[in-house]
């Protein structure tokens, strides 16, 4: 069945080409190995072709991509227009305009009003989406994630979790105000 008929009859995107974006320094190379993959098969899809693999990080990098499936979200509207992407179209990811937005720290509100929080932080969505997220907070202080643990600890054990951790990766769990004194001691500030 041509994809077109999968979509009601909309083209996918207007592109006859596909490129693989390498924006991620550091990726892992069965991560890279699937991303392609998937490529390639977007390409196949849509009829068109998969072109190339473009490393963001190499001077000179090709800019006119068509297609582009980046191997991680884009970072400001800026870096979207180097590539050639304008609008959803151009484009199997996403773009945000600040690097926190693509991670999971803005499924929870921050532990206090006087919370410190990065530029473009929008107070209010946590609280939008709160029924369909675990209890929780997002701190960027030491300070405040002692707060958000003492707040959360009478409720059971407490999982720390960096907003960067992908699985299981990079997180503690906290279940004693004994565990909150030394746990919390030993991470950096």
């Amino acid at each position: 069945m041509p994809i077109e008929a999968l979509a009601g009859g909309v083209p996918l995107t207007r592109h006859s080409r596909v490129s693989f974006l390498c924006c991620r320094p550091g990726a892992r190379e069965h991560e890279l190995v699937s991303q392609i993959g998937i490529a390639r098969e977007l390409a196949r899809l849509i009829g068109g072709r998969f072109d190339r693999y473009v490393d963001a990080g190499q001077p000179g990098a090709q800019t006119a991509l068509g297609y582009v499936v980046p191997n991680d979200t884009i970072v400001g509207v800026q870096a979207a227009l180097r590539w050639g992407i304008e609008s959803e179209d151009d484009l199997f990811g996403g773009v945000v305009p600040f690097p926190f937005v693509a991670t999971k720290v803005i499924s929870h509100p921050l532990v206090a009003a006087d919370a410190p929080c990065p530029p473009g932080w929008d107070a209010g969505f946590a609280d939008r989406i709160a029924g369909a997220v675990l209890p929780g907070y997002s701190v960027f202080s030491m300070r405040d994630l002692d707060r958000a643990v003492r707040a959360l600890l009478p409720g059971g054990p407490v999982r720390v979790k960096l907003a960067s951790g992908i699985g299981g990766l990079g997180q503690i769990v906290i279940a004693s105000e004994r565990e909150r004194v030394e746990r919390l001691g030993c991470l950096d500030p």
